[in-house]
């Protein structure tokens, strides 16, 4: 009978030594995205359409940051993982 290979507690230990500096660099945007989003509220932007806008603008950021990644490191065999900076 084959063995039942666990992925999700595999995922979790790889991710857990992450998890911190994700969660910093996450928060750090959170309040940049907050600082915008006060901004826009003062200028009188409806709040569907700041939704929206902020969203579409984040997708598209994670978009544009995933293809610099790929074809920084398109081509490149045994490509070693990233190492995270230390959040200051």
């Amino acid at each position: 009978m084959p063995k039942i290979v666990d992925f999700n507690a595999r995922m979790d230990e790889i991710f857990e030594p992450w998890e911190w500096h994700l969660f910093e660099k996450l928060k750090a945007a959170d309040e940049i995205s907050a600082r915008i989003t006060t901004e826009a509220t003062m200028a009188r932007v409806p709040h569907e359409l700041r939704q929206d806008y902020m969203a579409k603008k984040m997708l598209d950021m994670i978009d544009q940051i995933a293809e610099n990644r790929e074809k920084k490191f398109k081509g490149v065999k045994n490509a070693k993982p990233l190492q995270m900076e230390e959040t200051k």
